[in-house]
């Protein structure tokens, strides 16, 4: 699996730059994303759509985000339109986030 002399790097290490600076790791992307969901569905509703759109994200991404954001509690289907809203508990983790 893969060519001699060649080590491929796990998910989650940080990787160097060519000029020596490190570039996020995926799960610190995650966390960027997931504070700017939460905090977009602070001030009102949204559909997968129309937060990718706000967020200048890819749907897929977005959609993804979501999931794992309502696995955890922290969004939840609205009760029309397939929107988004954040809960009590998503709200209790913006607060302690600021």
């Amino acid at each position: 699996m893969g060519r001699p002399g060649i080590r491929i790097a796990p998910h989650d290490e940080r990787k160097p730059d060519t000029d020596g600076r490190t570039e996020p790791n995926q799960d610190s992307m995650d966390r960027g994303l997931e504070q700017a969901v939460l905090e977009l569905l602070a001030e009102e509703q949204h559909s997968v759509s129309g937060i990718a759109d706000a967020l200048d994200r890819h749907p897929v991404t977005v959609d993804r985000q979501c999931y794992d954001l309502q696995t955890d509690g922290y969004i939840a289907v609205a009760t029309s339109g397939g929107t988004y809203r954040l809960t009590a508990k998503g709200r209790e983790r913006l607060a302690a986030d600021e």
